[in-house]
């Protein structure tokens, strides 16, 4: 039982050098149960038979468009997706139900900074990102 955890765990490091990816796309024969069945696909099956990547009915469904959909079969450029409250606002939300121009994220920690954070406490020209 111990070499198969090695040997599993040597898989995935390989795979990581390989690829350059801190998360190697490892076989479902490696990590256990069924595998994506769209062609030459290694990740582990997520929702009827296709991995996260390859669900083809999570696809956008304005013409020719391949992006991931938010809700109503549309991706967030096509009217997918939760919209801000604020009137006359169109745009995507962030949070409590805004987008972060309108207050849907806190303003920026650094001195003197009116921008509004990006991630965590700092805005992007101050490093959140």
């Amino acid at each position: 039982m111990v070499s198969a955890v090695v040997t599993v765990v040597t898989h995935a490091a390989s795979l990581r050098t390989a690829r350059g990816r801190s998360c190697p796309r490892v076989s479902a024969t490696v990590r256990g149960g069924a595998r994506c069945k769209f062609e030459d696909c290694e990740r582990q099956d997520r929702t009827n038979g296709l991995c996260y990547l390859d669900r083809g009915s999570q696809r956008c469904k304005a013409d020719g468009y391949e992006k991931r959909t938010k809700s109503n079969s549309l991706c967030c450029g096509h009217g997918g997706g939760t919209r801000c409250k604020f009137d006359g606002c169109e745009r995507q939300v962030v949070s409590k139900g805004l987008r972060y121009l309108h207050g849907g994220s806190k303003p920026c920690k650094a001195n003197g900074c009116e921008k509004r954070a990006k991630s965590n406490v700092l805005c992007f020209s101050h490093g959140g990102g």
